[in-house]
């Protein structure tokens, strides 16, 4: 227990690194305690035994950053606590819950939901990009938390942002993002990142809280994009035409057919969810009101099974207790000790 309390990682006296989440050539991701709040955090630790020359330059940028937006309170962006430059740290809040892909492996979300989830992501992009012209850079479903019981959506990687205005520090021709949500002018063409690259990646995760599945799952898919400007038929699955005219431009090849501007953007899925809530003013709360139902009726069934089990084994070990009482007066008497027995049989034990 004392070696165990001697290796636990302390961050500004007063987080503790509870488990390794994550782990690369240039940093270490922990699951953290705030000894204060008693909270859970999420720290990210700049590996000082890296061999990569320029991570430490990385890392001080992506400090520098995230410094910027601790500056902003948002419900959707995840909150910042504690930033150590000098020391290479810095702490942020854990968001309980599942990201959207893996939430989706066992759950749908309804349109109107998705189009609110999206909402809320851009209108935080905007903020992140009105303030300090900082744009994300790998908007993809794994990077958005929903945060359980109120599936609120969270900004959590906030290690690739990049500001518009900084210095590039990575390699020439290296794209930071995830290959399959990033905007066709960043793989094929000589093009830098912009909002227009952040709307992409958004699109392609609209449409994955729609259809949960990816839009492109093979690079030749995304080949064929670039070059006829066609997507793949699973597209057409999108069965509400004013949903995908907006999804396409989100997601155009060019970059200047897409929306240039959050507020555009905003304006456009606004108008979209409130046309798709007017259309079926009852089915939503009904629908939701049924789910509740369904998911009380399988706590409660999930209940009564344990409660059984506690039962049962409540029982095994009553019964296991009587037999080792058993044994142990049959070792000391040669007889067991019922007390039926004896009343049954008075005569007999008299002669005993």
């Amino acid at each position: 227990k004392r070696l165990k309390i001697m290796e636990e990682k302390v961050f500004h006296q007063r987080f503790v690194a509870k488990k390794l989440l994550k782990t690369a050539d240039d940093y270490f991701q922990w699951l953290g305690e705030d000894m204060q709040t008693h909270k859970m955090v999420v720290i990210k630790e700049f590996n000082r035994q890296t061999p990569n020359q320029m991570a430490a330059k990385e890392f001080a940028r992506e400090c520098q950053l995230i410094h910027k937006i601790s500056q902003i309170v948002n419900p959707n962006i995840a909150r910042i606590y504690v930033i150590d430059l000098k020391i290479g740290y810095y702490v942020m809040e854990y968001v309980p819950g599942q990201n959207i892909h893996d939430y989706l492996v066992g759950n749908t979300i309804p349109e109107d939901l998705a189009l609110r989830i999206i909402i809320k992501i851009a209108n935080a992009l905007h903020i992140l990009y009105s303030k300090f012209q900082i744009l994300h850079r790998d908007i993809q479903p794994c990077n958005i938390q929903l945060e359980s019981g109120t599936l609120e959506p969270k900004i959590v990687d906030l290690g690739i942002v990049k500001s518009l205005n900084s210095a590039q520090l990575t390699m020439m021709n290296q794209v930071k993002g995830t290959f399959f949500y990033l905007a066709p002018e960043l793989i094929y063409q000589d093009a830098d990142y912009s909002i227009q690259s952040d709307m992409y990646g958004l699109g392609l995760t609209l449409f994955y809280l729609l259809q949960r599945t990816d839009l492109f799952e093979e690079p030749e898919h995304v080949l064929h994009f670039v070059q006829t400007g066609n997507v793949p038929d699973k597209f057409k699955q999108i069965q509400n035409r004013n949903l995908a005219k907006v999804l396409f431009k989100m997601i155009d090849r060019d970059p200047k057919k897409r929306f240039q501007s959050y507020p555009e953007l905003l304006q456009a899925l606004t108008a979209l969810e409130a046309s798709i809530r007017s259309t079926s003013p009852a089915v939503a709360p009904q629908q939701a009101q049924q789910a509740q139902q369904a998911q009380q009726a399988q706590q409660a069934q999930q209940a009564q099974a344990r409660l059984q089990q506690a039962r049962q084994q409540q029982a095994q070990a009553q019964q296991a207790q009587q037999a080792r009482v058993q044994q142990a007066q049959m070792q000391q008497t040669g007889f067991p000790r019922d007390q039926e027995f004896l009343q049954k049989n008075q005569q007999e034990v008299g002669k005993l």
